[in-house]
């Protein structure tokens, strides 16, 4: 929860969903790091994520980064891998991405192996609350990061930072392109943007544009949002299928003079 002069913020399930385009529903991520030997964790990353490794790639259950990166760097995928080959591959990424983005601790060099627990089966993983899980991470490591002894920061900071180019509008670079502005913050690699005229590594300059923010400098979202389904059939009149399309309308009010809205549509098999 983040304390204004005006009120209070925070990120929200939806955010999540929105910037990452991470699944906000189905069964919850779990799992408990366990103490496993080296025999045990050499299996599990021939099984599931497709090379073989040295006890000194190992920090108790964690794996070098280093190791994996090396590994995908010398073994690229090509016309002639197999299809178990891509799909470990997939994992491998899946699994980086995992743990030094979505559900980042802070640690660089190591990642640890019990997010494969959650990453064995790809179909049923894409299923999960993957942004619970990174929700329920940012707040655990903004909580610990409240402490003044602490230096580092894990969870998903790079959402938070797009969070607050998209709410709070003096922290975001000026945009100096003329293209749409519907777009939003979601876009920022599309623009040209100034790096000179926004605060990079300023603690005082954000503390106090912070203490001097007012009601019309933060961006409020109203997102409205309807679906139906629509079946599939076949020329014999069978039924192949069913499609489930979702219609978000979200209106960006800037300030009482000027408000913005976008709509788009979302398909799901």
């Amino acid at each position: 929860m983040f304390h204004l002069p005006f009120g209070e913020m925070t990120v929200t399930l939806e955010d999540i969903n929105v910037l990452y385009e991470l699944p906000v529903e189905g069964e919850a991520l779990t799992g408990f790091e366990s103490s496993n030997g080296y025999t045990e964790r050499r299996k599990l990353c021939q099984d599931y994520l497709g090379f073989d490794t040295q006890p000194s790639d190992y920090k108790n259950n964690m794996i070098k980064m280093s190791t994996m990166i090396n590994f995908m760097l010398q073994n690229p995928i090509s016309s002639q891998s197999t299809e178990e080959e891509c799909i470990k591959r997939a994992r491998c990424v899946s699994f980086i991405l995992c743990a030094k983005t979505v559900l980042a601790d802070g640690n660089i060099a190591h990642a640890s192996l019990h997010l494969l627990d959650n990453l064995k089966d790809l179909k049923s993983s894409g299923q999960k609350s993957w942004g619970g899980a990174a929700l329920a991470c940012l707040y655990r490591e903004l909580s610990k990061g409240a402490k003044p002894d602490v230096v580092t920061m894990g969870g998903p900071m790079s959402l938070l930072q797009i969070w607050a180019w998209t709410r709070i509008l003096p922290l975001a670079p000026r945009i100096l392109d003329e293209k749409n502005q519907l777009e939003g913050t979601i876009w920022w690699a599309e623009h040209e943007v100034s790096q000179l005229e926004t605060p990079t590594h300023v603690i005082k300059a954000h503390r106090t544009t912070s203490q001097n923010l007012r009601e019309a400098d933060v961006g409020i979202r109203l997102t409205v949002g309807s679906g139906f389904n629509v079946e599939l059939k076949r020329m014999d009149g069978k039924v192949d299928g069913n499609v489930r399309i979702n219609t978000v309308t979200a209106m960006d009010k800037v300030s009482e003079e000027s408000a913005l809205a976008k709509s788009g549509l979302s398909f799901h098999l």
